[in-house]
């Protein structure tokens, strides 16, 4: 066998070669040691596993420190995908040289993204058309703040409308949800009349009315006192001769009501049988009267009762001429004509009528 001596090879650095080349050298003239209690395999094996791991570390030599070694800049990160550090990555748009271009910025933290920027929303503005919260109401510019009645104003509240509260007298006819309005328990939440009001005098007269008109003129100011609307149209349920109380109140197929809300009738051909739902016996000023005599001379359809009595055409407030009563407290015929008289000197109430509302 001829040996052949092998110079020593120079590293990069200058330096011999390393050692664990030099073990390699038996290998390549046939003669490999057994891996069998071979502590040099161990030591090769634990030298790659020191060099493997070597590689995956940070070079801390400074970058440029020598013309020879290359610039390292961080970990190596051969066959794998998984990022060293989980903690926080920041991650910032660069389309432009001005980082002011940009309004968003996206932050990942163990696997989270949020988001943070700058936008313009139309929404929730005051003349979109869009009721949104907090407005009572949105026309649209320009029709906002046009002053018109149930309309809506320039900061999206409502102007003047049915059910404010308040009474509009050139817009509604009632308004149920304004406290000093009288009528308010027979008005319809559209604002407009329910039918006809009924009311039972507070005072008290005797037979000396001043004939028909004078108990008109009676309703009327009691009506005007109590702050009821067309106050000036209402109209005493009473009969004298030709003049009958159904040709002076109205007569509609529209409900009846006293003033506490509760209907008395529910047309008037209900009213004219005597099917009454409620007594008429509440005042103007929605107090409950009970039972009361009531001045009516008429029948339970409205026609005259008698002209014989009564008390010599309601100006009598003689101890001697009668007429005819009514009793408050009764939802049969009685209610307008109880069969009985009462002397003219006495002082009996009167039923009151509404215009048709």
């Amino acid at each position: 066998m001829t040996l052949v001596r092998l110079s020593p090879r120079r590293s990069p650095r200058g330096g011999p070669l390393a050692p664990r080349c030099l073990m390699l050298l038996p290998c390549l003239l046939g003669a490999c040691p057994d891996d069998t209690g071979d502590t040099s395999s161990e030591v090769s094996a634990t030298e790659a596993s020191s060099t493997s791991e070597a590689s995956m570390t940070p070079s801390t030599e400074t970058p440029g420190s020598s013309s020879n070694d290359p610039v390292t800049t961080g970990p190596m990160m051969t066959g794998s995908t998984t990022a060293a550090d989980d903690t926080t990555t920041s991650l910032a748009s660069s389309t432009s040289s001005d980082d002011s271009t940009s309004d968003w910025t996206t932050t990942s933290s163990t696997g989270s993204t949020s988001s943070t920027g700058s936008t313009t929303d139309a929404s929730g503005l005051c003349g979109d058309k869009t009721e949104d919260p907090g407005e009572e109401c949105d026309l649209g510019d320009p029709m906002n703040g046009q002053g018109s009645y149930g309309g809506c104003n320039d900061d999206c509240t409502l102007q003047p409308h049915c059910g404010d509260g308040k009474h509009q007298p050139f817009h509604e006819e009632c308004d149920p949800s304004d406290p000093l309005f009288a009528e308010a328990a027979v008005c319809t939440d559209a604002c407009t009349w329910k039918g006809v009001i009924v009311f039972l005098t507070s005072q008290s007269i005797n037979g000396d009315l001043g004939g028909v008109d004078g108990a008109n003129t009676v309703c009327r100011s009691l009506a005007k006192e109590a702050g009821l609307q067309k106050w000036e149209q209402y109209n005493a349920w009473l009969s004298v001769g030709a003049s009958t109380a159904a040709s002076r109140v109205p007569l509609v197929e529209r409900p009846y009501y006293r003033l506490d809300g509760l209907k008395i009738a529910e047309n008037s051909q209900e009213l004219l049988n005597s099917k009454l739902l409620q007594p008429a016996n509440i005042s103007e000023h929605k107090e409950d009267l009970g039972i009361s005599k009531v001045w009516t001379n008429s029948l339970p359809d409205g026609t005259t009762t008698s002209t014989m009595h009564d008390c010599q055409s309601f100006s009598s407030p003689s101890a001697g001429d009668k007429a005819y009563v009514g009793l408050a407290n009764k939802t049969d015929g009685q209610w307008t004509h109880a069969d009985v008289t009462s002397y003219c000197s006495k002082k009996t109430r009167l039923y009151c009528f509404s215009p048709a509302f």
